[in-house]
C-alpha cells in the first residue's frame, strides 16, 4: 500500500476514535437518549469513511488479480543466522524521497557464493509474519538462473513471471525493458509487493524487474555477484555459516551428537558452507536411523571426504571455498559420501542422470521415472522409492505440492551431475529420454512424430534444449519452426516460448524467430481462442512451409487476402522503450555504440546499440527535450529543451557539465560543428545561436526567421550552417566573415547575416541535412515536399505522401530516411529519388531519423513514445506492400464486387483491385482529404465528400466528375444513397444531416435535432428510414420523406461512430466510444443486446449480406465476427494499426477492413 493507502488508513481509524470519543462524551453528559442518534451519524460517517479506504486501500480492486501465494516453504533444517535479520529490516523500510526527485525503489541483495544459502535465508524471511503482514499484495519468489540468457530469453522470462503474478498477457517481443516496463506499471497498482529475484548471474537479467513501481514494490535479489546489484540495493553478504550455525545444522535432528572433537573437524571438512553440511547432516541422520553411533558415523563421513575431498591434500586444513579447485572437489567428496548410501543398484549413475534436466526447474517424477525406465529398466514405483531417498540424504528435494510430484536439483549439484555425465554421457541420457518420450506419441498426418501433442510442461518448455544436448540440431530446427509446434506453445506460454525455442537455434530459425518476436504483441489470447491461430498465420511470412488456412473445415475463420499492409519491416531490429512521453530526438555517438534519444517527458537516455540496454537517464531539464547530438569525439551530448536552455552532458557518465541560457524561447535544435568546436542552437524565439562548447560562452547569434527555427546543420567542413523554421524558408549562414577567432571575453556576440535565403516551400521546414560532400542541402517541410537545394537553387523537388517530420542523411549520401506523421520510415535513393524502403513498426507520428555512422543502422524516435533501432539491409526480403496506404476513414465494395474504393487523408480517391490489393486507377479532383464514399445502388456512381468541403459525384465508368455538390456550413464524415439511388444522405460536422437529389444535386431537406457531429447514417433496406449516429451519443431514425425523427434510441455512454442496418431491416447496430457494439430493434427502438470485447471505440460495424454475421472494428486494432442472432463471438483477427471501417463484398465471402495502414482483405470461412 503505498503512502496515501497509508495515510487514508489513519484517518479512518482517527474518524472512528472521534466518533466513538464523542459517543461516549455524550452519553455521559446527556443520556443515552441523546447519544442514540449521535451514535447513528457518527457511526455511518466512520463506516462509510472506513469502506473509502478499504475500497481505496486495494489498488486494482476492480480489475481481476492473481492470487496472493503462500508464504515460501523454509527448509526443515534451516538455522537462524545473524543476516536474517539484517535482511528482515532492509525490506520492511519505508519507501523514501531525495529532495523533490522521484521516489527511491528499495532494493536489498544477497550475494556470496552458491550453496552458501542466500535462498534459504531469502525463503525465510519471507515466511516471516511481520513481512507477510508488510506485503499485503503477497511475496513472489521468481528464479532466474545461468540459462536465462540474452535479450529474448529475458524478455521472455519477464512476460512469464507477470503472468504467474497479475493474470496479465500482454507480450512485448524481444524487449527487456519493455516488458519489465509493463510489469512494473501493473506492480504500481497492486497493494505492497515483495519480489525476490533468486539467482541473479548477470545485470541485463536484473535490470527489467526494478523498471517502476517505487512506491509499491520492494525487491529482495540474491546473486553470486554483488556487482550486478544497483548502487542504491542494501548488500548484505552471505557467507559460509558461523560455527555455532555450522555445528546447529549438522547435528540438527540428531537425537545424540557425535563427539565435540569429530564435529568439529566435519565442520572444518565443510568449510562451513551451508550446502554440505545440508548433505553431511542427512548422511548422518540416515545412518543414526539404522542403530549407528553419530561418532563412529561422523568419522566414517570425515574419511570420505578426506579422502576424495580437498583435505587429502591437508587433513589438518580447513576448505578454502575461495579457490574454485577445493569447492568443486568438496562438492564432489558430498556427493559421492552420500550417493554411496543410495541402496539400489546403479542409483549412482541414475542420480547423475539427473543432470540432463534443466536447472532450477521443478522436473514431473512421472518424467524422471521415463527416463529411468529407459535407462535402468526401473518402473515408477521404483523411480518414486529412489527419489525420496536421495532426497532424504539432501542430494535433491521433492515438490508435493505440484501434482503427481517434483524434483528439483541445487544448481551446484546440477554442475557436478553434469560433469559426471561429460558430454558423451550427456548425448546418451537426454537422447533415452527422447527416444522414451517419442515412443509414447502418435504420428502426425505426414507422418513426422507429433511432439506437439506432449501435456507435460515442462517437456515442452524444455523439449528443444533436448533435442540439442542429445546432439540432434537439425530436426531440433524443423521441430521449432513446426506450425504446429508453434501454435501449441502459444497457447501454452504466449509468443515468447515458441520464439525462445528458435531463439536457441541460431542463425537458421532467426527470420522466423524476428518476426514472431515483432508480432509478439499481438499473439495474446483470443476470444474465441481458436482465433488466435489465424492471427498468428497472418503475422507471419516467412514460413512457406506453413498450412495457408491454419483452423480445421467448419471453424469460422478470417484469412489473409494479401499480406497484412502493417506488416514491419523485417528490418526492425530493437524496441526502445522507457519514455513516458514522445520522443523528440535521437541520435547515435560517432562510434555506434550509444543512442541517445529525448523525450517530452524531460529525460534524456542512453542506450547500447548492441543490447538495447538502458545505460543512463539524464534528467534536469524542466520541460520537454525537443534536440540532441553527439560531439564529434563522442565525449560530450548536448540537449535542448523547452525551458529554453541547452546542455551539455559527459556521454560517458551522464552526468551534467554545463547549462547554457540565452535563448528566449524553448530550444528546438542543436548541432555540434565537425571538429565540435562550435555548438549551434535553434529556438522558438526565431534566432540561431553559436556557442562555444568549452566555455558556454555565445559567439554569434543569427537573426532573420520570421518564426521558430526547428532544424539547424552544419556543413562539412563547419563554415556554413543552415536552419529552417516556421517561417517556411531555409537560410544558410556564412561562419567564415563575421570573425571566427573571437574569443571569449571580446564583448557582445556578434549579429550574422543569412548568406542565402533559400524559399519555395509552403510550410514549416522542419528538417534539414547537407549531403556529405557539401554541395547539396535537403530540406524537408509540412508541405509535403522534400527539396535538394544545389548553388543556384533547388534542384529537385520530390512530392511526398504525408508531413514530413524528420529526415537524415547515411554517411555516405546514397541514402535518405524520412520520417512522416503517418508512422512511416522511408529510405529513399537519392540519386533518383525513388522510395527503396519503407519501415513500418512506430503506431504514431514519426518525430526523428538518425543513421548510425556505418550507415548500416538506423534509429527513429516517435509519438508513441518509443525508439525503433533498425537495420535497412538486415533480414529477409522485405514483404511486397500491398494494401499500404495512408490512414482509411472509409471502405466500400461495389455493388458487383469489381473493385473497392476507399477514404484517407489524401486527395485522391484510390480505386482498389479485390483480388490483388493493386490501385487500379485514382480519382482526383478534391482539394482536401477525403472523408467519405459511397456507391449508388446500381454501382455507376460514387459519391465522396472531403475536408475541402465540397462533395463530389463521380461516373465510375469513365472517372470524371459529374457533380459538385455544395451547400453545408462544416465537413461531411458520412454519406449514404437511398436504396432506390433517388436520394444521397450526408451527415456534418455541424450536427445536421441532409438528404439531396443526386440527379440534380439539388439539397431537398435539413434534418435538425442531434446536437454534436453525425459521424454515420444507414438507410434501411427498404428506405422508409433513416438511421444517423452523432457524438451527442444518441441514435435517431428519421422519416427520410418527412424529415420527422420516428424515434430515438439512447443507451451509450460515449461518442458514436457507426451504425449499420441488418439486411433484413429488423435489426440495427452501433458502435461507440464506449467499446460496445449494441443491437437495437428497428422497428421499436428497443435494444436487444450488447457485444462487449472490443477494448476501445468502435468504429465499423457492417452485417454480411446475408446477415448471419456482423463485422465490428475499432481502435483497439481488431476485428471481431459475432453472431446477431445470440451474441456468440465466431471469431476475430487482430491487426497493428487501428480498425476505421470496414465493408463486406457482395457475396459475403470476402470482408475488407480500412485502417491507419492501409486496406485488409480477408477471406470468410463460415462454420
Amino acid at each position: 500500500m503505498g503512502s496515501r493507502g497509508r495515510w487514508g488508513t489513519r484517518a479512518a481509524i482517527a474518524v472512528c476514535v472521534a466518533a466513538a470519543v464523542w459517543l461516549l462524551v455524550t452519553a455521559v453528559r446527556d443520556g443515552w437518549g441523546v447519544a442514540d442518534p449521535v451514535a447513528s451519524v457518527f457511526g455511518s460517517v466512520s463506516g462509510l469513511v472506513a469502506l473509502a479506504v478499504s475500497l481505496r486501500a486495494v489498488p486494482g480492486a476492480s480489475t481481476a488479480a492473481s492470487s496472493r501465494p503462500a508464504p515460501p516453504q523454509v527448509p526443515d533444517w534451516w538455522v537462524n543466522r545473524d543476516e536474517a535479520a539484517v535482511v528482515v529490516k532492509a525490506v520492511r523500510r519505508r519507501t523514501g524521497r531525495w529532495g523533490n526527485r522521484a521516489p527511491v525503489a528499495i532494493t536489498a541483495g544477497l550475494h556470496g557464493a552458491g550453496g552458501f544459502g542466500k535462498t534459504s535465508l531469502a525463503r525465510y524471511v519471507a515466511a516471516q509474519r511481520s513481512v507477510q503482514r508488510r506485503f499485503p499484495g503477497g511475496v513472489h519468489l521468481i528464479t532466474m538462473g545461468r540459462e536465462v540468457r540474452g535479450r529474448a530469453a529475458i524478455a521472455a522470462k519477464v512476460v512469464e513471471e507477470t503472468r504467474l503474478l497479475t493474470g496479465d498477457t500482454t507480450e512485448s517481443g524481444s524487449d527487456p525493458e519493455r516488458a519489465g516496463a509493463h510489469l512494473g506499471a501493473l506492480l504500481a497498482e497492486r497493494p505492497r509487493t515483495l519480489l525476490i529475484i533468486d539467482d541473479v548471474w548477470e545485470r541485463e537479467q536484473l535490470t527489467p524487474f526494478l523498471l517502476g513501481a517505487e512506491r509499491s514494490c520492494v525487491r529482495l535479489v540474491t546473486t553470486r555477484r554483488a556487482d550486478v546489484l544497483p548502487a542504491a540495493a542494501v548488500r548484505i553478504e552471505v557467507d559460509r555459516m558461523t560455527g555455532d550455525q555450522a555445528r546447529l545444522l549438522l547435528t540438527h535432528r540428531l537425537t545424540t551428537p557425535p563427539r565435540r572433537e569429530v564435529v568439529e573437524e566435519l565442520v572444518k571438512a565443510t568449510g562451513r558452507w551451508a550446502l554440505l553440511l545440508g548433505i553431511a547432516n542427512k548422511f548422518l541422520l540416515d545412518q543414526t536411523a539404522t542403530g549407528a553411533d553419530p561418532t563412529d558415523a561422523a568419522r566414517t563421513l570425515l574419511r570420505r571426504l578426506r579422502a576424495d575431498g580437498p583435505a587429502v591434500q591437508d587433513p589438518d586444513g580447513t576448505l578454502d571455498l575461495n579457490d574454485p579447485d577445493q569447492r568443486n572437489t568438496a562438492v564432489r567428496a558430498s556427493i559421492r559420501a552420500a550417493s554411496t548410501l543410495l541402496p539400489h543398484a546403479g542409483a549412482e549413475q541414475r542420480f547423475n542422470e539427473l543432470g540432463v534436466f534443466a536447472e532450477d526447474e521443478s522436473v514431473p517424477i512421472d518424467l524422471v521415472a521415463t527416463l529411468w525406465q529407459a535407462t535402468g529398466n526401473l518402473d515408477e514405483t521404483d523411480s518414486r522409492a529412489l527419489c525420496k531417498q536421495m532426497a532424504d540424504l539432501s542430494l535433491l528435494t521433492i515438490e508435493t505440492t505440484v501434482a503427481g510430484g517434483a524434483v528439483t536439483v541445487h544448481d551446484v549439484v546440477r554442475d557436478y551431475l553434469r560433469t559426471e555425465l561429460g558430454p558423451a554421457g550427456l548425448s546418451t541420457a537426454n537422447a533415452a529420454l527422447l527416444d522414451a518420450v517419442e515412443a509414447s506419441l502418435p504420428a502426425a498426418e505426414d507422418g513426422s512424430v507429433a511432439w506437439w501433442q506432449i501435456t507435460v510442461g515442462y517437456l515442452l518448455d524444455h523439449l528443444i534444449e533436448h533435442f540439442l544436448d542429445a546432439g540432434r540440431a537439425a530436426p531440433a530446427l524443423v521441430l521449432a519452426g513446426d506450425f504446429r509446434w508453434i501454435r501449441a506453445r502459444l497457447h501454452q506460454r504466449g509468443p515468447t516460448a515458441p520464439w525462445r525455442d528458435l531463439d536457441r537455434l541460431g542463425a537458421p530459425a532467426q527470420p522466423l524467430a524476428r518476426q514472431l518476436a515483432q508480432a509478439a504483441h499481438l499473439l495474446t489470447p483470443t476470444t474465441p481462442p481458436h482465433a488466435l491461430d489465424t492471427v498468428l498465420r497472418s503475422r507471419i511470412t516467412d514460413a512457406p512451409h506453413w498450412p495457408a488456412r491454419p483452423l480445421p473445415a467448419g471453424t469460422p475463420a478470417l484469412i489473409d487476402r494479401w499480406p497484412p499492409p502493417d506488416l514491419p519491416d523485417p528490418a526492425l531490429m530493437r524496441t526502445l522503450t522507457g519514455h513516458r512521453g514522445p520522443v523528440h530526438a535521437v541520435a547515435y555517438s560517432p562510434d555506434g555504440v550509444r543512442i541517445a534519444t529525448s523525450s517530452r517527458d524531460t529525460t534524456v537516455r542512453m542506450w547500447s546499440s548492441v543490447t538495447g540496454e538502458a545505460l543512463h537517464t539524464l534528467t534536469g531539464h524542466q520541460g520537454p527535450v525537443r534536440a540532441v547530438a553527439f560531439s564529434p569525439d563522442g565525449r560530450l551530448l548536448v540537449t535542448g529543451g523547452r525551458d529554453a536552455t541547452a546542455r551539455i552532458w559527459d556521454a560517458t557518465t551522464g552526468q551534467p557539465v554545463r547549462t547554457m541560457r540565452g535563448h528566449d524561447g524553448p530550444v528546438l535544435a542543436v548541432a555540434f560543428s565537425p571538429d565540435g568546436s562550435l555548438l549551434a542552437t535553434g529556438s522558438s524565439d526565431t534566432t540561431v545561436r553559436i556557442w562555444d562548447p568549452a566555455t558556454g560562452e555565445v559567439l554569434h547569434t543569427a537573426s532573420g526567421h520570421g518564426g521558430l527555427v526547428s532544424a539547424v546543420v552544419f556543413d562539412r567542413d563547419g563554415s556554413r550552417l543552415a536552419s529552417g523554421g516556421a517561417d517556411t524558408t531555409a537560410r544558410l549562414w556564412d561562419l567564415t566573415s563575421p570573425g571566427p577567432d573571437r574569443r571569449p571575453g571580446d564583448g557582445p556576440p556578434r549579429a550574422l547575416r543569412a548568406s542565402r535565403v533559400l524559399t519555395g516551400h509552403r510550410g514549416q521546414v522542419r528538417a534539414l541535412a547537407f549531403t556529405p560532400d557539401g554541395s547539396r542541402l535537403l530540406s524537408c517541410s509540412n508541405d509535403r515536399t522534400l527539396r535538394i537545394w544545389g548553388p543556384g537553387g533547388a534542384v529537385a523537388v520530390h512530392d511526398l505522401s504525408g508531413v514530413v517530420r524528420a529526415a537524415g542523411f547515411s554517411p555516405d549520401g546514397t541514402r535518405l530516411a524520412t520520417g512522416s506523421h503517418v508512422a512511416l520510415v522511408r529510405i529513399w535513393d537519392t540519386a533518383t529519388g525513388q522510395v527503396v524502403h519503407s519501415l513500418t513498426g512506430h503506431r504514431g507520428a514519426v518525430l526523428t531519423v538518425a543513421f548510425a555512422p556505418d550507415g548500416a543502422r538506423l534509429v527513429t524516435g516517435g509519438n508513441d513514445r518509443i525508439a525503433l533501432a533498425w537495420e535497412p539491409t538486415a533480414g529477409s526480403t522485405p514483404v511486397p506492400l500491398t494494401g499500404r496506404a495512408e490512414q482509411l476513414h472509409a471502405v466500400v465494395v461495389s455493388p458487383n464486387g469489381s473493385c473497392v474504393v476507399t477514404s484517407s487523408r489524401d486527395t485522391a480517391v484510390p480505386i482498389w483491385d479485390p483480388v490483388t490489393g493493386d490501385v487500379t486507377r485514382s480519382l482526383r479532383g478534391h482539394q482536401g482529404a477525403v472523408l467519405a464514399v459511397a456507391f449508388s445502388p446500381d454501382g455507376t456512381r460514387l459519391a465522396t465528400s472531403s475536408s475541402d468541403r465540397t462533395m463530389r459525384l463521380w461516373n465510375m465508368e469513365t472517372g470524371e466528375t459529374v457533380r459538385t455538390l455544395r451547400g453545408r456550413t462544416d465537413q461531411l464524415h458520412a454519406l449514404a444513397f437511398s436504396p432506390d439511388g433517388a436520394r444521397l444522405a450526408t451527415g456534418s460536422s455541424d450536427t445536421t444531416v441532409r438528404l439531396w437529389d443526386p440527379s440534380t444535386g439539388a439539397m431537398v431537406r435539413i434534418l435538425n435535432g442531434h446536437r454534436g457531429p453525425v459521424r454515420a447514417l444507414a438507410f434501411h433496406p427498404d428506405g422508409t428510414f433513416l438511421a444517423t449516429a452523432s457524438h451527442d451519443r444518441t441514435v435517431r431514425i428519421w422519416d427520410p420523406s418527412t424529415g420527422d425523427v420516428v424515434r430515438s434510441l439512447v443507451g451509450h455512454t460515449d461518442q458514436l461512430h457507426t451504425v449499420a442496418f441488418s439486411p433484413d431491416g429488423r435489426l440495427l447496430a452501433t458502435g461507440s466510444s464506449d467499446t460496445t457494439v449494441r443491437l437495437w430493434d428497428a422497428s421499436t427502438g428497443a435494444m436487444v443486446r450488447m457485444l462487449s470485447g472490443h477494448r476501445g471505440p468502435v468504429r465499423a460495424v457492417a452485417f454480411s449480406p446475408d446477415g448471419s454475421c456482423l463485422a465490428s472494428g475499432g481502435a483497439d486494432e481488431t476485428i471481431r465476427i459475432h453472431a446477431p442472432a445470440s451474441g456468440e463471438a465466431l471469431t476475430m483477427m487482430r491487426t497493428d494499426s487501428a480498425v476505421w471501417s470496414c465493408s463486406w463484398s457482395a457475396d459475403g465471402r470476402v470482408l475488407f477492413a480500412g485502417t491507419t495502414a492501409g486496406l485488409f482483405a480477408f477471406e470468410y470461412m463460415a462454420a
